[in-house]
């Protein structure tokens, strides 16, 4: 398992209980079965939680992985917001996201290891945006697929911004 990111926990212990209210409350990491642990926060907000913010919003992003990431991206309502490069096995990063317009916002982090990306492509679609849709021309046109791609991502944030 990736090092430990600190005091927080995405759970308060390895029970049953405590994983499903962590579920039930947002606070999960989607992989492609890599091991990859990511915490985000956007104005004070962690992952899976919602609040309002105004201004320039602070953002602090650290992501550990088992082995090389190419790429992370901050995405704000689906485009991104800053991209990295890394190059090592973790990443940890502080900036400001500066004045985002009044709304609803969305935040999550797309983290892209070394690793092969046509998880359940054709051949030859290499797009992170179009790897994961499936066609009559797939490899594995079937729900037998690697057990570990390249991908990760955070729960998102909610952000109503003034």
């Amino acid at each position: 398992m990736p090092s430990s990111l600190g005091n927080y926990r995405y759970a308060a212990e390895l029970t049953p209980e405590a994983i499903f209210e962590a579920y039930r409350s947002h606070r999960v990491i989607a992989t492609q079965g890599n091991r990859t642990a990511i915490d985000l926060r956007v104005a004070g907000c962690f992952i899976g939680q919602s609040g309002c913010a105004s201004g320039d919003l602070p953002v602090q992003l650290k992501v550990v992985a088992e082995r090389r990431i190419e790429s992370v991206a901050l995405l704000r309502d689906g485009k991104a917001v800053r991209t990295f490069a890394p190059g090592g096995n973790q990443l940890d990063a502080r900036f400001v996201d500066p004045q985002p317009e009044s709304g609803e916002h969305v935040y999550y982090v797309r983290v892209k290891l070394a690793g092969d990306p046509s998880f359940n492509a054709p051949d030859g679609v290499t797009d992170p945006e179009r790897v994961f849709f499936s066609d009559d021309r797939s490899r594995y046109p079937h729900n037998f697929a690697r057990a570990e791609g390249p991908f990760a991502w955070s729960t998102p944030i909610w952000l109503k911004t003034d």
